[in-house]
């Protein structure tokens, strides 16, 4: 299987696990977890690939009904949001996982506060699920994504042992 094969299976399952996360509604588990896969498509299929899922997801998920229509005026900062955390990780990523965790977090978090500050007429559930607590997420998200990682490309390590002329 050449790079590009590769590259493409890996977006689309973590594209459908993003998705799949959005079944569980606004709850902080299911931003934890779209947190995880965001981090983990930036390491994982790079900048690219990783703004793709960020930017697909919301608009996948709001288009077929995984996420209520009320969020529809915050779309942008989501998508937006989700854009900053993969590129900011990956660009920052040289210096330090941890630290490019915290600042790319935080910049997530201040476009969506942004967005609900500009937008005053939002509904008072999706107004505070887009405050302080998509900061705490994106943090545990990015942690978890950590451990996500190593197990991925250990089973992508025992993956190609098992596939002659293959290297790791």
């Amino acid at each position: 299987m050449n790079y590009n094969s590769r590259w493409l299976i890996k977006l689309v399952v973590l594209l459908s696990l993003s998705l799949l996360t959005q079944v569980l509604g606004l709850s902080y588990i299911a931003s934890i977890l779209l947190n995880m896969f965001l981090f983990a498509s930036a390491l994982l299929v790079g900048t690219v690939g990783g703004v793709l899922i960020g930017g697909l997801t919301p608009v996948i998920a709001i288009s077929i009904g995984l996420l209520p229509s009320g969020l529809l005026p915050l779309l942008p900062f989501v998508i937006g949001g989700n854009i900053a955390l993969v590129v900011i990780y990956n660009y920052l990523g040289q210096k330090g996982k941890l630290l490019a965790m915290g600042i790319a977090s935080f910049i997530r978090f201040t476009i969506l506060s942004s967005g609900v500050r500009y937008l005053s007429n939002l509904p008072k559930e999706i107004s505070n699920m887009m405050q302080v607590s998509q900061l705490a997420t994106a943090l545990a998200g990015g942690l978890l994504s950590l451990l996500l990682i190593v197990l991925i490309v250990k089973i992508d390590n025992d993956y190609l042992r098992l596939i002659p002329n293959q290297q790791t």
